[in-house]
Order: structure tokens, then C-alpha cells, then sequence
């Protein structure tokens, strides 16, 4: 329902919010694919791709009530975050043509690949991110908005509305930008205070397709994750069969084991090569 002031409604605001993230992760895909897309971006799924932007502020000696951090994700919607809208984030009254929506614009993220002249644009409508901003205070608090949070404050919604359209100026700005990693976007400066980055990387999730393009550091994080994945797999594992688990749930997760061991093979095998 409308406000009687005219003023827009937290949900119009956090509209707003999304509307304006999705713009910062489609801006920082198109700097860095300007000139031809990275070897080791080349066929990777776009649902896999984040954006982190992320601002450290130099508080002036004696401030004590300033933000100290300021960070933005930009994950594009997959079909989790549908299944969650309901059960997990609260959001009950949800029609079911809104859902089916959302899980539409899902599926079709979820089917694309990166490649030269993929107009990112025509394939993540504004509904097709979910975007996540936290400040954090000097004594710890934190102040957080999320396009699916149920009842964010004015003030949050305001704070991350800012820091996106802060995001979008930095990405656009040429004077810092710079491309120095060769599975990362990177852009820093000096602004306010304060120093400010960018990061358009990969979720480190199983299977994901490496070429070998990618940096060391990044196949590392990559196969320790899938290590750790495949550790903790394992453990689950054992307490299931002990425990009697039915056998369907014990192959699901012998699946999620197998994928998580055939990554990090895969990482590690591209490792030991450079």
C-alpha cells in the first residue's frame, strides 16, 4: 500500500536497492569484457559470477560512531534462493506468479555461459540478482540490508542504496580502474577516507568449468574449498551409515563426496602445472 506522504515503501526502496546492484555487477562485467572477455572467464556459468565491492573508511582519530566497512554482493538469482523465498526467508504471502517469475529469470541464469558478445543485460533483468550490503561500526554493531531480508530498516535500505550508486561511479571511473588479476576485476582508490575495491570473481562450487586460464591463487582457494567439502562429506558420511540412513539420502550425499573429490582433482591437477 502506498504512503499517504508520497514517500516510497521499504519494499520500493529495497527495489531500488536490487535495481541498482544489478547495475554495478552488469557495469563491472562490461568493463572488464570491453576489450574481449578473459581466457578464464571463457564458458564458466553466469550464475557462478559475483561481484564484491567492498570500501575500508579511515575514521578521523576520536570518531567513534562512523562506518568503518562498507561491502556489497551481487550474486545472480539461482533457483535456491527461489525455493527459500517461502519456507526460509518468511515471505508466505508471496503469490505464486511472482515465484514462478523468479523462478523463470533462475532457470534461464542458470542455462547461460559466458562467451564473447553475451550482452549480460539482456540475460539479468532487474529481478535477477539478490544483493546484500553490511556497514560495520567500530564497536562491532553492523547495519545490513538484503534483497530478500523481511523488514530492513529505512536507514539500512537509505545506507546500501548510497554504497550501490557509490559502486557504480567507482566501476565507471577509468582513473581506478585496473585489471590485475586474470580471474579478477580489480579497482582501487583513495575516496573519503577511505579505500575502495572490486572483485567480479566465481562461487566456489563443484564442477565449476576450469580452463586453466585462472590464477594460482585462486585455484588454490578453489581446491582447498572442495577439500574441505569433501572432508566434511566424508564425515557426514560415516555418522549416516552408522546411524541406519536410508540409502537414498546416503547416495545424494556420496554424490555431493564424488563431485567435491573429482574438483579438486581437477584444480590440483591445474596447479601442479604452473
Amino acid at each position: 500500500m502506498p504512503r499517504r506522504d508520497g514517500l516510497p515503501t521499504n519494499p520500493e526502496m529495497v527495489v531500488e536497492f536490487t535495481t541498482l546492484s544489478r547495475t554495478a555487477y552488469v557495469d563491472a562485467y562490461n568493463r572488464m569484457a570491453e576489450d574481449g572477455l578473459p581466457d578464464a572467464f571463457q564458458d564458466k556459468p553466469l550464475d557462478a559470477m559475483y561481484l564484491d565491492a567492498a570500501k575500508e573508511i579511515i575514521l578521523p582519530p576520536g570518531l567513534k560512531d562512523g562506518v568503518t566497512n562498507e561491502r556489497l554482493l551481487v550474486t545472480p538469482l539461482v533457483e535456491e534462493d527461489v525455493d527459500a523465498i517461502r519456507d526460509v526467508l518468511g515471505f508466505a504471502d508471496t503469490p505464486q506468479a511472482t515465484i514462478d517469475n523468479y523462478r523463470g529469470v533462475a532457470r534461464q541464469i542458470g542455462s547461460t555461459t559466458l562467451h564473447n558478445g553475451l550482452v549480460i543485460a539482456d540475460v539479468l533483468p532487474p529481478e535477477g540478482v539478490v544483493a546484500d550490503y553490511t556497514a560495520t561500526y567500530p564497536s562491532g554493531r553492523t547495519r545490513h540490508i538484503s534483497t530478500f531480508k523481511e523488514k530492513p530498516s529505512k536507514a539500512s535500505i537509505a545506507a546500501g542504496k548510497y554504497f550501490a550508486e557509490e559502486v557504480i561511479g567507482e566501476i565507471n571511473n577509468p582513473a581506478v580502474y585496473d585489471l590485475t588479476d586474470i580471474i579478477a576485476l580489480m579497482g582501487s582508490a583513495a575516496k573519503n577516507g577511505g579505500l575502495f575495491d572490486h572483485l567480479l570473481t566465481f562461487r566456489k562450487v563443484p564442477n565449476l568449468p576450469l580452463n586453466g586460464h585462472e590464477s594460482k591463487s585462486f585455484l588454490n582457494a578453489y581446491a582447498n574449498t572442495m577439500f574441505e567439502k569433501a572432508m566434511y562429506t566424508s564425515d557426514r558420511l560415516e555418522r549416516m551409515r552408522s546411524l541406519g540412513t536410508p540409502e537414498i539420502i546416503i547416495e545424494s550425499a556420496q554424490n555431493i563426496y564424488d563431485q567435491a573429490i573429482t574438483s579438486y582433482e581437477r584444480a590440483q591437477a591445474l596447479l601442479d602445472k604452473k
